[in-house]
């Protein structure tokens, strides 16, 4: 505890403040790109210690953290180096012998921004650095992770790439047996990841060969084995449940239609759309993977009556996780056209279901084209069918669900002496017939 006092009253002394002055209690920490190690969460600083007569010991931890990350973003380096031999000299523990700083971390994200920001760095690539795998409670993994992104953020894909590629080897250099089985376990975990990563490396050297415009024949070819080996890695990686792999379906469809890569003989377009409902079915909590799938449709299928049993699919799943979004109501649409070309009495139940659970939504309390669309449903539907079947086909979705009970006061009541719409006037007259 000497050395830590000391180190912090030299680094005070240095600066011309008084040791309290350093940094005040209040102070805001700033997290800059790698800094991710936040002092308002170290929970446990405030327990860490018992009573004490030292003045320096309580919350020490804390107020070094916040110091070392202040100087880190104003890039004064030779305090930050002061303030990390403070904070390492001394082994932070909290109650139960938990550590309440894990200086190995500190020391590895301080080493990392150096590598990121320091104007005349000069430091030994990770994996030649073989004293980051002595730190015991760092997942190596996710270093080489960061690790590469900082070296892609420099433009050095090439390095990133080849400190990546041997991901697969950190247990080797690790001594302690227990140590080798939980990082082999973290390399099966994150390994998606890593496949995914080393892939966006390839893809933006395919991509840069692309838009140079080679033209020679050899080229070309090697390039579309690129691009097809690039297709084979990405769908290795976005079919694994459990994370969202979003970023990586862009590239899979750019490339796909640059090539018109097929499968089986069937056309890119195909393929594509193959590709997207797979997705779509793995991720089903993920509403990009159904909005991807469906703007795809939608594109090269504009007519709502071409492949409708996909869209209405699609949009149901959607509908799922997201039941204010916007396509609801190109959903009703779709449900209804089915229904009134003689589906199930279910369907016309369903379609109303949906538009009136988006209206449900604060968000669509005043929108003209979704109560617009509800209205015009509602007065075609009552004419069509008569007073009676009307009644059976809204008693689910109007009286059962409760909102008979609810909405006037909610949707069709004056507030602030404002108008109705006339589209929510009309809903109203037709609605409250049936309460």
């Amino acid at each position: 505890m000497a050395m830590l006092e000391m180190s912090l009253r030299e680094f005070a002394s240095s600066n011309h403040v008084a040791l309290d002055d350093i940094l005040k209690k209040d102070g805001r920490f700033l997290m800059g790109m790698l800094n991710r190690r936040d002092p308002g969460s170290l929970k446990n600083v405030q327990g860490e210690r018992k009573k004490c007569k030292t003045r320096y010991k309580q919350g020490t931890a804390k107020r070094l953290m916040r110091l070392l990350h202040d100087r880190l973003l104003k890039h004064k380096w030779g305090d930050a180096a002061i303030l990390c031999i403070a904070l390492t000299g001394h082994e932070w523990r909290g109650p139960n012998n938990h550590h309440s700083v894990d200086v190995s971390e500190v020391l590895w994200r301080m080493g990392n921004h150096f590598h990121m920001y320091h104007p005349t760095d000069r430091t030994q690539t990770l994996l030649a650095n073989k004293e980051i795998y002595s730190f015991a409670r760092i997942n190596q993994t996710q270093l080489l992770l960061e690790y590469s992104l900082s070296e892609m953020t420099q433009g050095q894909i090439e390095r990133a790439q080849h400190e990546l590629k041997l991901f697969e080897f950190i247990p080797r250099r690790v001594a302690m047996k227990r140590a080798k089985v939980r990082r082999k376990q973290a390399i099966e975990e994150l390994k998606p990841l890593m496949l995914g990563s080393l892939t966006m490396m390839d893809y933006i050297k395919w991509l840069d060969r692309i838009m140079d415009g080679s033209s020679a024949e050899e080229e070309e070819e090697q390039l579309k084995q690129m691009g097809m080996k690039i297709v084979e890695n990405i769908r290795k990686v976005i079919f694994t449940p459990g994370n969202c792999w979003d970023i990586y379906l862009n590239k899979l469809i750019s490339v796909l239609s640059f090539y018109n890569l097929t499968d089986d003989d069937n056309s890119s377009e195909h393929t594509i759309i193959t590709d997207l409902s797979k997705y779509s079915h793995t991720h089903l909590t993920n509403p990009n993977a159904h909005l991807g799938l469906w703007q795809f449709l939608k594109k090269n299928h504009p007519c709502e009556r071409h492949d409708a049993k996909r869209k209405i699919e699609c949009l149901r799943r959607l509908q799922a996780v997201d039941p204010s979004n916007k396509l609801c109501l190109d959903l009703h649409r779709l449900l209804r056209r089915k229904w009134r070309k003689g589906g199930d009495n279910q369907l016309g139940t369903e379609a109303y279901d949906v538009i009136m659970t988006m209206l449900d939504y604060p968000c669509w309390k005043d929108d003209e084209q979704a109560w617009g669309v509800a209205r015009a449903s509602l007065k075609a539907d009552r004419k069509r069918l008569g007073e009676g079947d009307f009644d059976k086909l809204l008693q689910e979705c109007w009286v059962e669900s409760g909102r008979s009970t609810w909405w006037p006061g909610y949707h069709f009541t004056n507030h602030n002496h404002q108008y109705l719409s006339p589209a929510k006037c009309a809903v109203y007259k037709i609605l409250k017939l049936r309460s």
